[in-house]
């Protein structure tokens, strides 16, 4: 009798704890602003995730909850943001850029973060089931991988500052000429006008853009960049089933890796372990609501959730890289945030 009346103290202690957490957590957000920071512009891929993500986010409290655009730098001036000057109290959320953590990993000095002490908090897809592609204009003479591998002319690929991009030649062995565009709608109208014959892009964000371009077979996808072919694409070879060597292969891994966390949502460092599971707590909720799931697919983007865990398990794989494949983006891709190598600038038009 003595141990179960222990036993019910006990547990009405510990509850009366949990509630006063949960209480202190609401009393600190009922009058706060939180701000959802996206390390890229209005209208990118990022920004649509975290506008539909505000509309169904519910912090105890019940906070205004808003979107902040920091961009610049591939990302860097956000992930740099967060880490360091950020308040650490659980007012801010990040949505980074997917390759936030390879800048680290490959010392770019302008990376003033460590990402493993980010906290991730999931993300709403990956490019495993709704891949990125390489897209070709299908008026275009080469047809294959192989056509493009042994052309006499490279392929012509309009790019705004992807990594995709910039492995083609070292990873797949293509023969390609990649020009650069400040802004996305320039590489849009230089392939109307054939003035690149091909770009990188996810096919979620394709279906969104450019939906005529699907409907009138304006473009084909050539290669999907993933692990193993989605059941989206059946019929397009994945870039796994390219490789010619085990070097490149380790390249194409390094580089693919951040396309499975796709929209990584993170937390700063040293936040408040009550408020952090309060986050995380609410951000799982969102990711498999229905009206959320049908909200995204509404706007035709990608939704295939991974939660933080999951996320965490891709950032792992990203620092277990081997030091060769390191070696080559360096010299293939390079840093961001400055200048990078072999490469063209174009003006957007």
């Amino acid at each position: 009798m003595i141990r179960k009346t222990i036993a019910f103290a006990l547990v009405a202690v510990f509850g009366l704890a949990l509630t006063a957490r949960a209480d202190g957590v609401a009393d600190f957000y009922r009058s706060k602003t939180v701000k959802i920071l996206v390390g890229s512009g209005v209208g990118a891929g990022y920004d649509h995730f975290a506008r539909a993500t505000v509309r169904f986010l519910k912090l105890p409290g019940n906070p205004t909850i808003i979107v902040q655009n920091m961009p610049g730098a591939g990302g860097l001036i956000a992930a740099n943001y967060l880490y360091k000057i950020a308040p650490k109290d659980g007012s801010i959320i990040g949505l980074i850029n997917r390759y936030t953590v390879v800048q680290a990993i490959i010392g770019n000095k302008r990376a003033e973060y460590d990402p493993t002490k980010f906290i991730w908090l999931g993300t709403p897809a990956t490019y495993e089931e709704d891949p990125y592609v390489l897209i070709v204009r299908s008026d275009h003479p080469l047809k294959t991988v192989e056509d493009i591998r042994n052309a006499k002319e490279p392929l012509i690929v309009g790019n705004t500052g992807s990594d995709i991009a910039r492995i083609l030649s070292p990873a797949l062995g293509m023969k390609v000429k990649v020009i650069e565009y400040k802004e996305k709608g320039a590489v849009d109208i230089a392939i109307e006008r054939g003035e690149v014959d091909a770009m990188g892009i996810a096919y979620a964000n394709l279906r969104v853009r450019h939906p005529d371009w699907i409907e009138k077979k304006k473009v084909r996808a050539l290669v999907q960049f993933v692990r193993k072919r989605s059941p989206m694409l059946p019929d397009v070879v994945a870039s796994s089933e390219l490789a010619l060597s085990r070097e490149q292969q380790s390249l194409l891994s390094f580089v693919e890796i951040p396309l499975s966390a796709a929209y990584p949502f993170v937390l700063s460092p040293g936040l408040p372990e009550d408020r952090v599971a309060a986050i995380r707590k609410a951000f799982d909720e969102v990711l498999v609501h229905p009206a959320y799931k049908q909200e995204i697919l509404k706007q035709g983007l990608a939704y295939s959730p991974k939660n933080g865990e999951e996320v965490a398990q891709y950032i792992k794989e990203l620092l277990a890289a081997p030091p060769e494949a390191i070696a080559r983006y360096k010299e293939y891709v390079g840093v961001r945030g400055g200048k990078k190598k072999k490469d063209k600038k174009k003006k957007s038009e």
